[in-house]
């Protein structure tokens, strides 16, 4: 009988479920952990006997706060606990609380499968009203307007006899739901107000790392100015000298891309056949599959799909390029694929995870078409 072993995906696979299981057990019993369907923390740890006095203290930023996800940012402020992050399921969550001033905030985005619209919006407020404030003895809303976007709720909160005021602010973008909860003292409306006109601006949603499970972590290269999102136990091997490629691989480097950026933009291919002659100068031997436009939130250009020539034994491996025109540089990703293997699992996942990823590169920032944005189609 022929020993079976494990490959190295499979072990990894099998360690993170372990870590799964061991996160969850580890933390099932924390108060102060929002759910699923996100339950906003309570301020103060333990309860304080009363407020601090009223008044709205300053907010200073100390930079930008990118969810492990990439599929949201938000501004961070100076005194305010480490983040309490959650990347599970449909929901990516992170929360912030400052136990001097009483208050909290709470970003999150829930992630449907299709375009979401003003009434799916609203039901979903109202869907998840109790669970919103599941934490506290009580809640009463005090007003609302759904016409607004972001839509906004006000609500008095009340916990260990102290009364609490809070704001929901939800909005809605492409198939993603954002809410933005805030919980000040209820002697202090002005620091509501102060925090909702610091983070609303700040709260910016990715619809590029939407396109992969929320899991996947995020490789965000300030450096380069570019980021994507890994499948569970690729590497990212950075290149020694400037200019050379950044390669990324899977667990048992089946498949493996390479990233290049050029400072100009205009090395960027201008059509369909540029991005042909490109593909065939960089890899003289392949065979072109296929071009189409692509478009990403930090960049426009194409995607060439491609064979390589027959191995020995007969099979043809796959590989796509994306060739994207950033405001800062042309940016290349180059993806070498297994050949295709429906009878082999691990082929298939490692091809479908490696396609996914290069849906998720984008170069950071919002390219500047020039062009104005459509207008939503609910308004």
């Amino acid at each position: 009988m022929t020993k079976k072993t494990l490959s190295s995906r499979q072990i990894y696979v099998l360690l993170a479920a372990l870590m799964v299981v061991i996160t969850i057990v580890g933390t099932s019993q924390a108060v102060f952990m929002p759910s699923n369907q996100g339950g906003t923390p309570v301020p103060g740890t333990p309860a304080p006997p009363t407020f601090p006095p009223p008044g709205t203290p300053q907010v200073d930023h100390v930079g930008v706060y990118h969810h492990p996800s990439g599929i949201f940012e938000i501004v961070r402020f100076a005194g305010w606990e480490d983040p309490n992050s959650i990347s599970q399921g449909t929901v990516a969550s992170v929360s912030f609380t400052n136990n001097a001033m009483l208050a909290v905030i709470h970003a999150y985005v829930v992630i449907y499968e299709n375009r979401v619209s003003r009434d799916t919006v609203i039901d979903y407020i109202r869907d998840n009203e109790a669970g919103a404030w599941s934490y506290y003895s009580s809640y009463q809303e005090i007003s609302h307007d759904f016409q607004s976007r972001p839509m906004v709720s006000d609500y008095e909160l009340e916990l260990s006899g102290l009364n609490y005021l809070a704001r929901q602010l939800v909005d809605y973008q492409d198939n993603m739901i954002s809410v933005l909860r805030l919980v000040v003292p209820g002697n202090n409306p002005g620091l509501l107000d102060a925090l909702e006109s610091e983070t609303v601006p700040t709260f910016v949603l990715h619809p590029d790392a939407a396109q992969a499970p929320v899991e996947w972590e995020a490789h965000r290269d300030e450096e380069r100015g570019f980021t994507l999102k890994l499948p569970p136990g690729w590497e990212v091997e950075e290149p020694e000298e400037n200019g050379e490629p950044v390669r990324l691989y899977d667990p048992d480097e089946l498949a493996e891309a390479t990233i290049t950026i050029e400072s100009d933009p205009d090395g960027a291919p201008d059509d369909e056949d540029e991005a042909r002659e490109y593909v065939l100068e960089m890899i003289p031997d392949a065979s072109i599959i296929s071009v189409r436009g692509a478009e990403r939130e930090g960049g426009v250009g194409f995607a060439v799909s491609f064979s390589y020539p027959a191995t020995e034994d007969g099979t043809v491996p796959t590989g796509a390029a994306l060739l994207l025109r950033g405001n800062d540089g042309f940016y290349a990703m180059f993806l070498r694929l297994p050949p295709d293997d429906p009878l082999d699992e691990t082929v298939q996942q490692v091809r479908d995870e490696a396609l996914t990823m290069v849906r998720t590169f984008t170069p950071l920032g919002v390219f500047e078409t020039g062009e104005e944005a459509a207008p939503d189609e609910d308004e």
